[in-house]
């Protein structure tokens, strides 16, 4: 029986991502996929990136089994076994990468994914490597497009965990990595390309820091971050909204269950939901 899925918006989407991926990776490394689905995009992206050793990942069997089917019909020398990966699971067991490819999968899964997700790159991407991120964002608190606020309402409507993140708290979570940029791709979707830090150049930020603080002083440097606020800040200030809402989408999900519980309903719950389940761009 073919156990190979396959999905009409990993098609669409394939090429604008692999013009993308041309463009910021470097000539040659080795990269971690999680959250595979199908496997369309491990055997397409290590394909055109024949210079590149591809690690697909996944959490449900029926996706791990599908990206087999894919690899095995291609025969790619550089595509790897897939592995078994939940990202809230660590370690992940799957050494130093040089960068680290996602593709819809925080906006449908819960908080704590997009924040175990950056823990898991800031233990296995190395200095320099690349974080690379694929879906709808919200920019500056607002959404892009009509389309992706009736989406945000759809997938919340489903479940409360869900939803499409602030780009600034999903920055600021990813300690130890910096955004380098930020593409507009079809259908109103992102890709987000963050770097990791060195040790050094971290260890220079924060000296730097120190060194403002003392020259200028802690109260006229609030002074000037509220005048003058800077980047640091506001990731802050959606960082701290974006928990707030987490905390009220995790009351009501209890509620929920304890509804359930009341009335006798059952139900089996993913501890990270994949993306292929639901409609995708």
């Amino acid at each position: 029986m073919d156990q190979k899925l396959e999905h009409d918006w990993c098609e669409r989407n394939k090429r604008p991502i692999l013009e993308i991926l041309q463009q910021v990776l470097p000539s040659r490394g080795r990269l971690l996929e999680i959250g595979s689905g199908s496997g369309q995009h491990a055997t397409f992206f290590a394909e055109h990136l024949p210079e590149w050793t591809w690690l697909p990942s996944d959490v449900e069997e029926k996706n791990l089994a599908s990206v087999r089917a894919w690899a095995a019909e291609k025969q790619l020398p550089n595509l790897l076994e897939p592995v078994s990966i939940d990202v809230l699971d660590a370690p992940w067991n799957v050494g130093p990468v040089d960068a680290l490819f996602s593709s819809n999968l925080i906006h449908i899964a819960p908080w704590s994914c997009c924040l175990d997700l950056m823990a898991g790159a800031h233990r296995h991407v190395e200095a320099g490597g690349l974080l690379i991120l694929y879906g709808p964002f919200r920019i500056a608190g607002e959404h892009t497009a009509d389309s992706n606020a009736a989406f945000d309402k759809k997938i919340r409507e489903r479940d409360a965990r869900f939803g499409v993140r602030d780009l600034e708290a999903v920055c600021e979570a990813a300690e130890g990595f910096e955004l380098l940029e930020r593409f507009e791709m079809p259908a109103n979707n992102q890709v987000v390309v963050l770097r990791r830090l060195g040790a050094f150049t971290l260890f220079c930020r924060w000296v730097a820091r120190r060194c403002t603080v003392a020259v200028l002083g802690d109260s006229r440097l609030q002074k000037l971050n509220l005048r003058f606020p800077s980047m640091e800040a506001k990731n802050g200030q959606r960082a701290s909204q974006e928990r707030e809402n987490q905390q009220n989408e995790t009351l009501n999900q209890r509620e929920k269950e304890e509804e359930s519980r009341q009335t006798g309903g059952k139900g089996v719950e993913l501890a990270c939901p994949h993306p292929d389940f639901l409609d995708g761009n």
